[in-house]
């Protein structure tokens, strides 16, 4: 199979919890020496790329930045050109978009921009309703309704959060981070892969609702690596091209039939 670049979700894939998934780290070196592109891919909007790219490296695995989309990151591309924003988010949204060249207002603003925010209020619900009732534009960095706490716990996620608004407002947001496409234009464009390639592209992730949901929708070949949290309601119906059960099944995928990944 010919690969063009990897697009690798994090979570459940890259590293569990405050573990590694055995073989990440060398394989993510071998992709480095044999020069296959590669960018992670996250829905979290509330980690910076700097601080993803250290805890990687923590890891074993060195990292850049520049090879980390997160959620917040892409929606302040994506949403160029730049406006004012409300925003409901933690630092790194507020971060990104600042750095994007938006300006955050309390009143009147273009966007309402909503990510996970576990300071999250009515005074900031309020606002956010009555600036979208006023038709500032509505967008969510993500929509899932849990995140994993750890220790088998889930807590509230996005997705929660943007029920409230959207029961109040009637108004649907435009979602950039996986299963929807934003995300992944995104991370495609750090990839540098030209769209009559984007078929040989490959989203590795352990969520099928997202992670391979999402790459199928985008157009790209998808693997489902079976390392996270077991689904067994979840994604039904979808079909990944690939089931890998750890890196040495994926490495044989991306190198060829060689038998394991050497460190």
């Amino acid at each position: 199979m010919e690969i063009a670049g990897l697009i690798l979700d994090l979570d459940g894939t890259v590293y569990r919890g405050e573990e590694p998934v055995a073989g990440a780290p060398e394989f993510i070196r071998r992709l480095r020496r044999e020069g296959v592109p590669f960018v992670y891919a996250t829905n979290r909007a509330n980690r910076a790329p700097e601080e993803i790219a250290a805890r990687l490296s923590g890891y074993g695995i060195d990292s850049d930045p520049r090879e980390v989309v997160t959620a917040a990151l892409a929606t302040a591309l994506y949403l160029r050109p730049v406006g004012s924003v409300f925003v409901i988010g933690e630092a790194p949204l507020r971060q990104a978009l600042a750095g994007a060249g938006f300006a955050e207002v309390a009143e009147d603003p273009d966007y309402v921009v909503v990510g996970l925010d576990r300071g999250v209020d009515y005074d900031k619900l309020n606002r956010a309703v009555h600036a979208i009732r006023r038709r500032a534009r509505y967008v969510a960095t993500n929509p899932d309704l849990l995140i994993d706490a750890g220790g088998g716990e889930e807590d509230i996620g996005n997705g929660t959060i943007l029920a409230a608004i959207t029961a109040a407002t009637g108004v649907e947001p435009l979602v950039i981070g996986k299963p929807h496409a934003p995300l992944f234009e995104i991370a495609l464009a750090r990839l540098g892969v030209p769209p009559e390639r984007r078929e040989h592209v490959l989203v590795v992730g352990d969520n099928l609702d997202t992670d391979v949901r999402g790459g199928i929708r985008a157009g790209l070949r998808t693997a489902w690596m079976t390392t996270g949290v077991a689904q067994p309601d979840a994604g039904r119906g979808v079909r990944p091209d690939f089931r890998v059960n750890g890196y040495e099944e994926l490495a044989r995928l991306v190198f060829g039939p060689r038998t394991s990944v050497p460190g």
